[in-house]
């Protein structure tokens, strides 16, 4: 984890990293696997380890359309830290040949970070 220095843990301490990194399961997704779905209850945070993946919304006619790039190190489907319940507003998929290999953070260990007060929320660092 350390090779990667994820954005999403800088300012946090070593403990606070530790933390989330143990409430995490590890997933595989093969290349071409949706991962997040535009309009789906948005449940679960991810970390990209390995490989590489990609935000798109779908047009009418049913075209994917690209709108974000994920490589290793950047986090996705964020939604899920919000409080309440919200909707991936992008669907992800794996895009590499390769597995891509994710932490996985679900709803209810999130849940505990959406606390705006909580020392691991985005807002305050």
């Amino acid at each position: 984890m350390k090779e990667l220095k994820p954005r999403f843990f800088e300012g946090l301490t070593p403990s606070e990293v530790a933390s989330i990194v143990s409430a995490a399961a590890k997933r595989r997704f093969p290349a071409h696997s949706v991962m997040t779905r535009e309009g789906h209850p948005a449940d679960s945070l991810f970390l990209m380890i390995h490989g590489r993946a990609r935000g798109f919304c779908m047009t009418p006619q049913g075209e994917k359309v690209p709108v974000l790039w994920f490589p290793p190190g950047e986090v996705f489907g964020t939604a899920a830290l919000l409080p309440g319940s919200a909707e991936y507003l992008v669907s992800t998929e794996a895009v590499i040949i390769c597995n891509s290999t994710n932490a996985w953070l679900s709803s209810s260990a999130t849940s505990r970070w959406a606390d705006p007060f909580h020392p691991l929320h985005p807002l305050r660092r």
